[in-house]
């Protein structure tokens, strides 16, 4: 879709004032990307985005908030720390906050490193799911893990400012596809 085809679709849904870009990682797209960026703030849009933070994009300097979310252990994806460390550097501080999701040990692991590393005032742990192809209610399996997690952490005063959260879409849609 281009820029205005986007806009388009976002003016048939009615009056907004923040938009979420998110997806996959809109850092992955630069022109239709910026020319998108650009027109929405014009309109006074607050705009948030979510990538992995493997690309840096000169639109991401007009996000009003930059959730960083790099692909933790389980993903099997390598993380490129320098290039990391280079788009933390180029964004105001109080306009970037870290999610990561968490499958395992490993991925928890992962995390206190980006926390120790980059040391956001807040950062944010999702319980990962870890069977997205299982058909039928998951919602028990999720809070379980939800639980986990959230006493794995709560019994480390190290974390300090973390909220746990759970993947929001696997409580109200399982998981189902298209929604």
């Amino acid at each position: 879709m281009t820029a205005d085809e986007v806009i388009a679709a976002l003016d048939a849904l009615g009056t907004y004032d923040y938009v979420t870009l998110s997806g996959g990682n809109p850092a992955l797209l630069a022109a239709n990307m910026a020319e998108l960026v650009s027109k929405l703030k014009a309109r006074g849009v607050t705009l948030a985005v979510e990538t992995q933070g493997s690309r840096w994009q000169e639109w991401l300097r007009d996000i009003d908030q930059v959730t960083l979310s790099p692909k933790p252990p389980s993903s099997k994806m390598e993380v490129n720390l320098e290039t990391l460390d280079f788009i933390v550097s180029q964004l105001d501080p109080d306009k970037v906050t870290f999610k990561v999701p968490v499958f395992d040990d490993a991925d928890l692991d992962f995390a206190k490193m980006i926390q120790e590393r980059y040391q956001p005032d807040v950062m944010f742990l999702s319980a990962g799911n870890p069977e997205p192809k299982t058909e039928g209610n998951i919602v028990q399996h999720q809070l379980k893990r939800l639980k986990e997690l959230w006493e794995t952490v709560a019994a480390d005063d190290s974390w300090g400012n973390v909220r746990v959260l759970p993947q929001l879409h696997t409580l109200l849609y399982d998981n189902e596809r298209g929604v």
